[in-house]
């Protein structure tokens, strides 16, 4: 399983900074296990350890690997793609922040408390989430919750979109669509996790008024052309038409003026996304 990650992570907000030329990965590795407890997993399976030099990547892609191969014999795995990198500001030394504000090579996003999701567009869309499932090392499928959203698109086969789930609303009730306790959530992440987790998942988001939106963030193919190497001004591009055509949100960076941005006080709250 290559899980796309074509340049090195850099670190950096405290809000969304989006540099403007080639796009960063973010590294899918972030799941609780340790790579003592995959390393036991991979001898479970009668797998082989690489000879050396291996990290919890390397392992999650030799049990995503077998695990495909159980379940889809005979079958080629797909590359599952990586949402843009995410860091803050404020790990930067001042000097480097002022640097930031300065440069015309940056811009700036309100931040967004949803799930992260690649959509894979064509005759038979697709979606998954930037976690890895414990079960079977793979991207966690969203297949089966949006269905709302993943309608065949013939014209745009071959595009991917990186983007964010979220909910309109912060108070939903996933109480009557589960087997477990369910709860009342009190807060917009909460809410989209809930809609999306719950076993009824569809239900669920009819009964709260189908609250779940997708706001595009960036493309990294279109019309099967890889385009993350182009500058992000240029994938904007395609994205807008995207974002029309498929009558989706889209983000809305500040280009101009970030730290006029950042300083605004109904704008404090925000994360980063830095593109490399």
């Amino acid at each position: 399983m290559k899980l796309t990650n074509e340049h090195s992570p850099v670190q950096i907000a405290d809000f969304s900074l989006i540099r403007l030329s080639s796009r960063t990965a973010l590294d899918r590795t972030a799941m609780t296990r340790s790579l003592a407890e995959l390393e036991d997993e991979v001898k479970r399976q009668g797998l082989s350890l690489p000879s050396s030099g291996y990290g919890k990547q390397e392992l999650l892609e030799i049990l995503g690997k077998a695990s495909w191969e159980k379940k889809h014999p005979g079958e080629k795995m797909p590359d599952f793609e990586s949402p843009m990198l995410i860091q803050s500001l404020k790990d930067r030394k001042p000097e480097e922040q002022e640097e930031i504000w300065g440069s015309p090579d940056w811009a700036a996003e309100q931040k967004r408390n949803g799930i992260r999701c690649i959509t894979y567009w064509g005759s038979s869309p697709k979606a998954h989430s930037r976690n890895i499932s414990v079960t079977d090392y793979l991207p966690e499928g969203l297949n089966r919750q949006l269905q709302w959203l993943l309608k065949p698109i013939p014209a745009y086969e071959g595009t991917t979109l990186d983007g964010e789930l979220i909910s309109v609303k912060k108070e939903v009730d996933t109480r009557p669509y589960t087997k477990n306790k369910g709860t009342v959530t009190n807060n917009v992440l909460q809410a989209c996790m809930g809609m999306l987790t719950v076993e009824r998942s569809l239900e669920a988001q009819e009964g709260n008024g189908w609250p779940l939106r997708y706001v595009l963030y960036d493309i990294l193919s279109y019309k099967g052309q890889n385009v993350k190497s182009l500058p992000y001004r240029v994938r904007r591009e395609y994205l807008t038409e995207v974002s029309v055509a498929l009558q989706m949100a889209l983000s809305d960076p500040e280009f101009t003026n970030s730290q006029f941005f950042y300083n605004q006080p109904n704008k404090r709250e925000f994360y980063e996304v830095m593109y490399t």
